[in-house]
């Protein structure tokens, strides 16, 4: 494995409570530099709005709130973003509240909670996070591949088309040329598509 001691990915917490003890709670109870990017917002409409113009990593949200209870925004927030949802609601609403969201992968506590109960809640989140951000980066990668792939081949059915030669030789073509002068295939490719 890699250097596990090595900087460590930074998480943007995005806290929605009508109380600013819950801000404060959780400032003590994230650790270290991996939670410094944390914001507070004390309704649902402004946590939507933050969210829409950055990206959280996680969303904790102390229901209720003042414009709004939270669960729906919640739920909502899920289908729209990737971000990790941490749902806190009164210990007598737990079940129900539970079972209705965490089909969206949102995680729930009952209130009131322990340190022990958030902390661990939010790291778990944070892991889950950073699956998704690898995911994503896999995905992309994938993408460009298969895009360069399909270039690729519209240079080879060019060559061809216009210069009369066989798939294979078409594909040597590229190879070789891609070899010869140290690049990749896309560049010849490019070129191929550009000249013709």
């Amino acid at each position: 494995g890699k250097n596990m001691t090595a900087e460590k990915a930074a998480y943007r917490v995005l806290v929605a409570s009508a109380s600013d003890k819950m801000a404060s709670v959780v400032k003590d109870v994230l650790p270290g530099p991996q939670y410094r990017d944390i914001s507070y917002v004390s309704t649902m409409g402004d946590a939507k709005r933050m969210l829409v113009s950055q990206t959280y990593d996680i969303l904790i949200i102390n229901t209720p709130l003042k414009d709004d209870f939270g669960i729906q925004a919640a739920v909502d927030i899920a289908e729209q973003h990737e971000t990790g949802i941490l749902l806190l609601v009164k210990a007598e609403m737990y079940e129900q509240v539970s079972s209705q969201v965490e089909d969206y992968g949102i995680v729930t506590l009952a209130r009131p909670t322990t340190r022990q109960s958030l902390y661990t809640s939010v790291k778990m989140l944070s892991a889950v996070q950073m699956k998704i951000r690898k995911l994503e980066k896999e995905m992309r990668r994938m993408k460009e591949r298969m895009q360069e792939q399909q270039t690729i081949d519209r240079a080879k059915w060019l060559l061809v088309d216009q210069r009369k030669m066989s798939e294979p030789d078409a594909h040597r073509y590229i190879e070789k040329a891609a070899m010869d002068r140290c690049v990749k295939k896309i560049r010849i490719a490019e070129e191929i598509l550009r000249e013709n």
